[in-house]
């Protein structure tokens, strides 16, 4: 810019010359001093010419070329560039107001910025997936949330390629249309099937649609598990108040004054009763397993007496079947973090329904060592096994191997649900393994703590 402008005052000033001979001609009357006043004319003219375009050209034509350079920076995106011009005049303040210009787009941009990574940190940080497209159905920005629920990033594909549900892609395109809708839909994971359902609006101005994915998986199983309950937990309770009317009336009926048929028909009553009150109490125990208000206190506890101390209680059940019943184990570190009340319960469970569940002269093992940092305890039997179909599905609520069975021998369903529970609440966990013919074994892996048994007392609790 400064060499144009030097040529063009270069250019202004020889024409000024041209008409200094011109008009020095125009005056002279002697010919003979013509020429060399004419030679010495255009010279000092073209000298003065030269000089002022350098000097307009330093003055004007310099400034000038480090603002369009500044511009041209603060054009491409480069927020680093200033004038920083010291004059006083009004190139310098042209100077300064670009460099004022810059500093404020720098920190609009740099706010924009921060507004931006706050946006992502709360859309990533949300449970819900959010999905955005743009007017051509393509998307321009998603979430951590959705790139988990269909295991990549799906920037830049459309949500028919990206989450392969028509109700979706049909839900999408209504609301380009302005139309806001809500639509349930299942999508296909590595976790599995997955039930969704998505709150889809158009952004304004056209700018595109957002769509809202919530995750409602646990939400229906919930509510299945608690329909499923109710239906079983009424089931469960029908059966033996049935039986205690049906006796009742019978008796009311005139059967009381036999009293071979009334004595028995008593017993049933008696019996049913009992049932019932080994529900209502697993029931209860149930409750308080699940219950994310009631607290386990837990502290140190040798599994190797608390299982010895289940053995001891159990010996009369045992001995009434012929059954040997066993403790395995001699590591006094088999110490775990567990509560001493519920611990009890999910060893008295196992041992009793192996006892209960085994034919006659059968062998029970209770087994405790220790498994890295955490303790184990296993309960094995040599009974007729479990069948692999049952495996999967042993820890649910009133579940049973074998219904008929299991309600002659006086069993809720509920036991191995609260063994299940218990033990997650003591951050452990339960697992089962058995062959049809080769017996049963119920683990259980609590961890252990990280002192010596010693430092709490010298007696277990």
């Amino acid at each position: 810019m400064t060499r144009s402008l030097g040529v063009n005052l270069f250019v202004a000033m020889a024409s000024a010359t041209i008409l200094l001979v011109a008009g020095t001609y125009a005056f002279a009357t002697d010919e003979a001093e013509l020429g060399p006043v004419l030679a010495v004319a255009g010279l000092v003219g073209l000298g003065l010419c030269a000089g002022l375009a350098w000097l307009f050209a330093r003055w004007i034509g310099e400034p000038l070329e480090d603002m369009e350079r500044t511009a041209r920076q603060l054009a491409k995106g480069s927020l680093e560039g200033r004038v920083r011009s010291e004059r006083r005049d009004a190139i310098g303040e042209l100077g300064r107001a670009i460099d004022d210009m810059a500093d404020q787009l720098a920190e609009r941009i740099e706010s924009g910025h921060a507004e931006t990574a706050r946006l992502r940190t709360i859309v990533d940080a949300m449970i819900e997936a959010v999905v955005v497209t743009d007017d051509k159905g393509t998307i321009v920005m998603s979430n951590a949330a959705l790139a988990a629920l269909v295991g990549r990033d799906p920037s830049g594909f459309t949500i028919i390629e990206a989450l392969r549900s028509p109700e979706l892609a049909d839900a999408v395109s209504r609301a380009g249309r302005g139309e806001t809708t809500r639509v349930a839909f299942e999508l296909r994971t590595a976790r599995g099937a997955r039930a969704l359902s998505a709150q889809v609006a158009a952004l304004p101005k056209g700018a595109g649609v957002i769509t809202v994915v919530h995750d409602v998986t646990d939400v229906r199983r919930a509510d299945s598990v608690r329909r499923d309950f109710a239906a079983n937990a009424s089931h469960e309770l029908r059966t033996p108040l049935t039986s205690i009317r049906g006796f009742a009336e019978t008796l009311l009926d005139g059967a009381i004054d036999d009293p071979a048929i009334a004595r028995r028909f008593v017993q049933n009553i008696a019996d049913n009763a009992v049932r019932l009150q080994r529900l209502v109490d697993d029931l209860l125990e149930l409750s308080r397993a699940e219950s994310p208000e009631v607290e386990l206190e837990l502290e140190p506890v040798s599994a190797l007496e608390a299982a010895q101390k289940v053995v001891r209680a159990l010996e009369g059940r045992a001995a009434d079947k012929q059954t040997e019943v066993a403790v395995r184990g001699d590591d006094a570190q088999a110490w775990c973090i567990a509560e001493p009340r519920a611990l009890d319960h999910v060893l008295m469970n196992l041992v009793e329904n192996a006892i209960k569940y085994t034919p006659p002269r059968s062998h029970i093992v209770v087994r405790v060592d220790t498994e890295g940092d955490r303790v184990r305890i296993r309960v094995q039997d040599d009974g007729p096994g479990i069948a692999p179909h049952h495996l999967a599905r042993i820890f649910e609520r009133f579940y049973r191997v074998d219904p008929g069975r299991s309600r002659e021998q006086g069993g809720t369903g509920l036991g191995l649900s609260i063994v299940k529970h218990l033990t997650t609440r003591m951050d452990g966990e339960v697992s089962v393994a058995s062959k049809l013919g080769e017996g049963t074994t119920f683990t259980i892996l609590l961890a252990r703590p990280r002192v010596s048994a010693s430092e709490w007392s010298d007696e277990p609790r």
